[in-house]
């Protein structure tokens, strides 16, 4: 897993933000979207909210279609449901780490 994005993550979740992949520079290898993937999962494991959840498309200024089909998001959200899901985990993941130490 890469820290140093989901270290940035967290650093825009506590300012009660999002953030654009294009600002997620990852240098040559693995997309993003896989990154973004391990670290999602990665929080599941330990209970806490969907942190990618705050990385967004500059386009539609939601996550991209990759995020709907990570292992802890309901797989039958209809298109009218995402955007509420996706608010309500934006939501909790910047409650969470403004709340909580980074760890």
């Amino acid at each position: 897993m890469r820290e140093d994005i989901r270290n940035r993550l967290i650093q825009v979740a506590k300012a009660g933000e999002v953030i654009f992949y294009q600002e997620l520079s990852i240098g040559r290898g693995r997309k993003l979207g896989t990154i973004l993937g391990e670290i999602s999962d990665y929080e599941a494991n330990q209970g806490r909210p969907l942190l990618s959840a705050i990385a967004v498309s500059k386009v539609k200024g939601m996550p991209n279609p990759g995020f709907w089909g990570l292992p802890s998001i309901p797989p039958n959200l209809t298109e009218k449901q995402r955007p509420v899901f996706w608010a309500r985990e934006v939501v909790k993941v910047i409650n969470y780490w403004q709340t909580h130490p980074s760890s």
